[in-house]
């Protein structure tokens, strides 16, 4: 996290609009994990307005920091209200593949599946699923395993984790119901 703060003491010298969202991008997740969540919103916000003006791409990340960090605090309803802005923003970057289309129409799923719209939260996995180069993967995994928990489908736990992993994630959420 150090590392990456220390390339904002340049900022003054980069011109690169590119760059400086490079910037953000790297240091959100380092901000993230230890802690610093308002200073990742902050810096998620910064970077959105930093893109605006730049491609459809870059629009994508933008949006796509924002809607991370909401997850990650678990704030479904900010999810909910960025919702058509997301939709926009992918319908206008298909022309360049990205696992940021998929994953944001995946964490829009999960938020209304959360919320309890059911039907929404089926419409946007499908959107998901036909920009998605791939059902797999890392940065997919996530929000399908949310997905999946949130219906309490446990065949597509098993599908994602494995059996032995779903499994142990099911007596963990069994034990704390109790």
């Amino acid at each position: 996290h150090t590392w990456e703060m220390r390339r904002f003491d340049l900022l003054g010298e980069v011109t690169d609009p590119d760059h400086i969202h490079d910037m953000h991008i790297s240091a959100i997740p380092a901000t993230v994990a230890v802690g610093g969540l308002p200073e990742a919103r902050r810096l998620a916000l910064e970077d959105d307005e930093l893109v605006a003006r730049l491609t459809p791409h870059h629009r994508v990340h933008g949006i796509s920091c924002v809607a991370e960090v909401e997850e990650l605090a678990g704030n479904w309803e900010r999810i909910r209200e960025l919702e058509p802005r997301i939709e926009l923003t992918v319908a206008q970057n298909l022309a360049t593949p990205c696992i940021r289309n998929a994953r944001s129409l995946l964490v829009c799923a999960a938020a209304a599946e959360i919320l309890g719209d059911r039907d929404r939260s089926r419409a946007l996995e499908a959107a998901a699923d036909e920009v998605a180069a791939t059902r797999l993967g890392v940065a997919l995994g996530g929000p399908r395993i949310r997905l999946a928990l949130a219906r309490a489908d446990m065949d597509a736990l098993r599908s994602l984790l494995g059996e032995r992993w779903a499994y142990n994630l099911i007596r963990v959420i069994a034990a704390e119901r109790l």
